[in-house]
């Protein structure tokens, strides 16, 4: 095993601790969940735990390592099938090249249907020669209880401001960017934060503040053709007409009215969004309506 692999892996000592510790006392499990937020580094501590596994230095995948993502369909449902569970089943079967783990990373858990989550109990009952499974998860309590008995949860607590804010650095090297302002505009998701530093999106996010304080609507065409671009570039937006509803500035209204206006504006966008993912409501009449 190369440890120096998981240096790509800031903070979460505790879950590094206990998956080091595990091989190096020959006592690694054949199943673990790795549990908490969105965002917050599960997958990519599964994901370098196993390339530091199987001694994996190349940027390319490892012949030896399957991963299985959720995918949105018709951005309503989410699941994983039973197609893809049979496909680990099969992929585990078969031993190692060079004699080392087979491993399988399932990212969304809570996301599978009712036989994929019956096809991996099987295969948790009965786990081959040496293999591991990590299933990731952002709800404990969304993954059933057989599942759950089977395995050992390693649970990812959140960082607090300062934590996050180093493990973004460790990811985004830029002296001129508030990374107090990217991680509040990411809803404190680390995930996310780096999403919008790639999508270059942080002077839109200020652009839609700015719409909202001060009504001035000059940005709205902009803010459309961004949303637009591409999924995550949607998703941003939409995190941010919410986030911003709710962080409307006290200070531009007599106190005694602050409370409910922000209320009845957030109400109002949050309602917009709701039906907007419900009824496929076009995004450009979403964005004028939310910023008006």
């Amino acid at each position: 095993m190369n440890i120096q692999l998981l240096t790509n892996v800031i903070g979460h000592e505790k879950g590094k601790k206990i998956l080091i510790n595990a091989f190096q006392n020959n006592k690694l499990s054949h199943s673990y969940i790795l549990s908490g937020l969105k965002g917050i580094g599960k997958y990519l501590l599964a994901v370098e735990f196993s390339k530091a596994l199987l001694d994996n230095k190349s940027k390319q995948a490892s012949p030896d390592l399957m991963v299985i993502q959720s995918a949105i369909e018709n951005k309503k449902h989410i699941s994983i099938n039973i197609d893809e569970i049979r496909e680990l089943e099969s992929f585990l079967r078969f031993t190692s090249a060079n004699n080392s783990y087979r491993i399988g990373i399932i990212d969304g858990i809570e996301y599978m249907s009712y036989s994929a989550a019956n096809a991996l109990l099987k295969i948790l009952e009965e786990p081959g020669n040496k293999t591991i499974i990590f299933l990731i998860t952002n709800s404990i309590s969304s993954v059933i209880p057989t599942i759950r008995s089977r395995c050992i949860n390693i649970k990812f607590n959140k960082p607090d401001e300062a934590g996050l804010i180093n493990i973004l650095k460790a990811y985004i090297d830029d002296e001129y960017l508030d990374y107090k302002f990217l991680l509040e505009a990411a809803n404190y998701d680390v995930g996310t934060a780096i999403k919008i530093y790639k999508e270059n999106a942080i002077e839109i996010i200020k652009k839609i503040e700015n719409c909202f304080l001060t009504n001035d609507k000059s940005c709205i065409s902009e803010v459309v053709r961004f949303a637009y671009d591409n999924k995550d570039a949607w998703e941003i937006l939409k995190t941010n007409l919410i986030r911003c509803a709710y962080a409307i500035v006290k200070t531009s209204i007599p106190h005694y009215l602050a409370s409910e206006r922000i209320l009845k504006k957030a109400e109002k966008v949050i309602d917009i969004i709701n039906k907007c993912e419900k009824e496929s409501l076009d995004k450009e009449k979403v964005i004028m309506y939310c910023l008006s």
